[in-house]
């Protein structure tokens, strides 16, 4: 009965011992710091902020998106991307509008004329972080 008790306790220490190393593991979004989405209606899956560079200086810069429907039901909705410089002044806005989405779609696929706006400026250099919103609309 004691050798019985010895073997319990061991073995519960050394399941506490290789345990205790284990920590959960985060899964990174992928999406940059300097991208930000409000939304309640759909998430990011895909951001990325891209420079186009002429001659050594930024001619235009992207913000490519790739969303997922999060609610149950089909949506419209606007995005609009708000570029930012350092100082969160207000560069540059533009929209897409997304319709028909069904409820749990993914997006797979950055496609120019609905995935990337651009911010094609002088000051296009200056962009620091972009911010993407969304607004649900009917049909």
């Amino acid at each position: 009965m004691n050798k019985k008790k010895v073997i319990v306790v061991v073995a519960i220490l050394l399941s506490i011992v290789f345990l205790s190393g284990c920590q959960e593991e985060t899964v990174e979004s992928g999406i940059p710091d300097n991208i930000t989405l409000e939304s309640d209606i759909v998430e990011l899956v895909y951001a990325e902020i891209v420079e186009h560079m002429e001659y050594g200086n930024v001619k235009q810069v992207d913000v490519q998106y790739l969303f997922k429907n999060i609610v149950d039901r089909r949506i419209n909705f606007y995005v609009t991307a708000e570029f930012y410089d350092a100082e969160n002044n207000s560069l540059f806005t533009d929209s897409r509008t997304f319709t028909g989405i069904l409820e749990g779609h993914v997006e797979t696929v950055v496609s120019p004329t609905a995935n990337v706006i651009s911010f094609n400026d002088v000051n296009a250099s200056k962009v620091d972080h972009v911010l993407l919103k969304t607004e649900e609309f009917d049909l």
